[in-house]
C-alpha cells in the first residue's frame, strides 16, 4: 500500500469536455471529482464504460486530474507523520490533522495555502535528524533510511511473505508465517554489512560479511532495473541529515500539489 494524491481539473465544470460522458443524466461533480451516481452492484458495465470515458476520453487530462503524484509508501508516510508530531502538532496544525492515514479524503482548498506555508517552514528547520541509512557501496547510492528511533520496512514481498527493513544499525528480513490460523513473524536475516549475489531473476543470496550467514531472497534490494552486475555490497551507517533533504520525497510533491490546487481552486485528494 502507498499514498498518492491528485488535484482535479475544472473541465467538467467549465464545459471543456472532449466528449459527453455516458449516462450523463447520472453524472455529478463534488469535491472528490466527477462521478457516476448509480449503484455499483447493479450497474457494473455502466461504471466500467464511465471509468473508461473518465480516464481516456473526457478531456485533455487523464482521469480528469491536472496533477497526480506519488507521496510515499506506508513507512515513508509514517516517518513523515512521526516527524511532524516530534516537531509539535501545534506548529504544524494542517499537516498534523490532514496528512492521509488511508486512501481517501481531501485537504480542503481553503487550507492549501496554510499547508504550503507549513511546508516552507519545515524546509527552514535548522535541526538535524539522526538516521540509520542503507547504502550500496560501489555506487554510494542510498537505498533507504530511517530515524534512529524507528523501525522502517521498505520492501514487502508478494503476499507479505517477507518484510525487509532497517532497525538500529542493521538491515533485517522478517518472514511472516500463518500456522493453524495464527500469524507469526520470524527474523531470518540481519546484518550491518552484507553482500547481495544474483543467482537468477527470482533468487538472490544475501551474505553477512562478518558471520557469513546467508539468506536466499526472492527479491533484489538493488538495483531495481536490469543490470549486468550481479554482486553488490551494502552497509548500514548512522548519519545526520537536514529535514529538507531527508523528507524532500514528500515535501516536493506536496508543494507541487499545493500550487495546482491554488491555481484551480480545487482541493487536494488523497488516493
Amino acid at each position: 500500500m502507498g499514498y498518492d494524491a491528485y488535484v482535479s481539473c475544472n473541465c467538467y465544470r467549465n464545459n471543456k469536455l472532449l466528449s459527453d460522458p455516458p449516462y450523463k443524466e447520472h453524472v455529478y461533480q463534488d469535491e472528490d471529482g466527477v462521478w457516476l451516481d448509480l449503484d455499483w452492484e447493479t450497474n457494473k458495465e455502466k461504471h466500467s464504460e464511465f471509468d473508461d470515458w473518465l480516464e481516456n476520453k473526457a478531456c485533455e487530462h487523464s482521469g480528469m486530474a491536472v496533477l497526480w503524484c506519488r507521496l510515499a509508501n506506508i513507512s515513508g508516510m509514517g516517518a513523515f507523520r512521526s516527524l511532524i508530531a516530534d516537531l509539535g502538532n501545534a506548529r504544524y496544525p494542517i499537516l498534523s490533522e490532514f496528512l492521509p492515514t488511508s486512501n481517501g479524503g481531501i485537504l480542503p482548498a481553503n487550507l492549501v495555502e496554510g499547508m504550503k506555508l507549513e511546508l516552507n517552514q519545515l524546509e527552514k528547520e535548522e535541526s538535524k535528524e539522526e538516521l540509520f541509512e542503507l547504502r550500496e557501496l560501489s555506487t554510494n547510492e542510498r537505498i533507504q533510511s530511517t530515524n534512529i528511533k524507528y523501525d522502517k520496512v521498505f520492501i514487502y514481498t508478494a503476499y507479505n511473505k517477507f518484510n525487509f527493513g532497517i532497525k538500529s544499525n542493521k538491515m533485517y528480513v522478517v518472514e511472516n508465517l500463518k500456522i493453524l490460523g495464527k500469524e507469526y513473524s520470524k527474523l531470518v536475516f540481519q546484518s550491518h554489512s552484507f553482500r547481495q549475489v544474483k543467482l537468477s531473476e527470482k533468487e538472490y543470496r544475501l551474505i553477512d560479511n562478518d558471520s557469513k550467514e546467508e539468506f536466499m531472497s526472492p527479491v533484489s534490494i538493488y538495483p531495481e532495473a536490469d543490470s549486468k552486475a550481479t554482486d553488490f555490497e551494502f552497509v548500514v551507517n548512522k548519519v545526520s541529515a537536514s529535514l529538507a533533504d531527508e523528507y524532500a520525497y514528500i515535501i516536493e510533491p506536496l508543494k507541487e500539489l499545493a500550487e495546482v490546487s491554488l491555481l484551480t481552486g480545487n482541493p487536494i485528494n488523497w488516493a
